[in-house]
């Protein structure tokens, strides 16, 4: 099982009416009930530490969680890089654990494994093939991206330990629709893997 450890910047009054700023540490179902006890003020949520370490995220290909308690992500693997995104496709919720990685167009591709939608790995554009002229023989397609659908997240690898900041960007991004509790409430583990084609 995979843990995650959030790292906040908290406000604290000393004796004297210092103020000072700690970071603390704690995995995310302890955090509400030391802030109550503490009665402390949350100023930022800095950074997610993923556990396990790289090295573990590198065997395992892809690792999903719910990050802070409001994010399902999707860390992955691939050509020695690590990269992060929402969890479900912004198509229709598909669950993109079980997405094949393709190169299109000279861009690293997730491929939904419910509709095919092509997503990239590094800006979370969908791509399509366009049809220049749907008159003329043979036809001739070309890649056309619609533009950012699928939220990216930052992730940072510090001497093996596996950080992800979650994007903040107040812009509407499409995969954003699947991240309420409505869908969430729906278990990635519940949909199934889709059978290889014969």
């Amino acid at each position: 099982m995979f843990d995650i450890v959030c790292h906040f910047i908290f406000e604290s009054r000393l004796p004297g009416d210092v103020m000072s700023l700690r970071l603390f540490t704690c995995d995310v179902p302890s955090w509400p009930r030391f802030q109550r006890l503490q009665k402390l003020r949350v100023i930022t949520l800095k950074t997610l530490t993923l556990r396990p370490k790289k090295e573990d995220i590198v065997k395992a290909g892809r690792v999903s969680k719910l990050v802070n308690g409001c994010r399902d992500v999707l860390v992955l693997f691939h050509q020695g890089q690590l990269h992060a995104m929402d969890t479900r496709c912004y198509h229709s919720g598909g669950a993109l654990q079980y997405g094949d990685i393709e190169e299109f167009n000279g861009q690293l591709c997730i491929v939904c494994p419910w509709h095919k939608y092509k997503i990239t790995l590094a800006e979370g554009e969908g791509l399509y093939q366009a049809v220049e002229d749907p008159t003329a023989k043979p036809l001739r397609t070309h890649w056309r991206s619609k533009g950012v659908k699928q939220r990216i997240h930052k992730v940072t690898e510090v001497n093996g330990e596996v950080y992800v900041t979650l994007n903040d960007s107040i812009e509407a991004i499409e995969s954003d629709v699947y991240q309420t509790e409505t869908y969430r409430s729906v278990s990635l583990k519940a949909q199934s893997k889709p059978k290889p084609r014969k």
